[in-house]
């Protein structure tokens, strides 16, 4: 079972190595991931995940619809708030620039930013060839469900629990604008990007819903009983 609370701190890339080397040594047959409550994170971080989760080329997302040219350069100069923030922007901001004209595209009227993750590649060597089983509920959010978007399109696993709160057509994120409230000082972030996948659902509006779904009783949380693994294990176990 792999729990993964957020995707948002430490070094990914030698713990999912190291985690999959550890299953293929062990022949593992059945994987469990643990997305609740995991608001999200880093792109860079689930597009990882999934090369070791899919045994062909894949495309993680599609290019990002963006308003500006410059996003990268537009987002630091307009969040710098001090005088070292912007000096700091200041000197990067010939460099970003030039990245983000490498960067970005136009077609039919609109403009789009490439990601790394907007290409096609090549799964991990040992990636997982079994079972997978994917725990969702209402606080997955973001990250974890774009991740979630791109296992349910390809079949690749079965979903227990609740419809994930982030929406299974992509989320605004990216890069961020940080506004400030005026009278209460609240920071709002907002995201100027559309993060989205290839496959889509309709009619629009809603998260990645479960093919098992299980919700979990005020007194399942006090007795900590977890009925979505519950079903889970005893599915395992029926089936071997």
């Amino acid at each position: 079972m792999l729990k993964i609370k957020g995707f948002k701190n430490g070094k990914f890339e030698p713990f999912y190595d190291e985690t999959f080397t550890t299953l293929d040594s062990l022949k593992t047959k059945t994987l469990v991931i643990d997305l609740r409550n995991n608001f999200g994170g880093r792109l860079d971080e689930i597009d990882y995940l999934y090369s070791y989760l899919t045994n062909t080329n894949y495309t993680f997302i599609n290019k990002s619809e963006i308003n500006t040219r410059f996003p990268v350069l537009k987002s630091l100069m307009s969040n710098s708030r001090s005088f070292g923030s912007k000096l700091v922007a200041g000197l990067l901001s010939p460099g970003l620039a030039v990245a983000d004209i490498l960067r970005v595209s136009k077609k039919d009227g609109q403009l789009y930013y490439r990601f790394k993750s907007s290409k096609e590649q090549e799964p991990k060597p040992l990636n997982f060839k079994g079972k997978i089983y994917v725990l969702i509920n209402g606080n997955s959010f973001s990250a974890s469900s774009v991740l979630s978007t791109q296992l349910k399109g390809s079949n690749r696993a079965i979903f227990v629990g609740e419809e994930t709160g982030g929406a299974y057509n992509g989320t605004v994120a990216g890069i961020y604008k940080i506004y400030e409230l005026p009278n209460t000082k609240v920071k709002a972030r907002i995201g100027l990007m559309h993060i989205d996948s290839k496959f889509k659902t309709e009619p629009d509006g809603f998260g990645v819903k479960p093919d098992i779904k299980i919700v979990p009783t005020h007194n399942d949380r006090l007795n900590s009983i977890d009925p979505e693994l519950k079903w889970v294990l005893n599915d395992i176990k029926t089936k071997k």
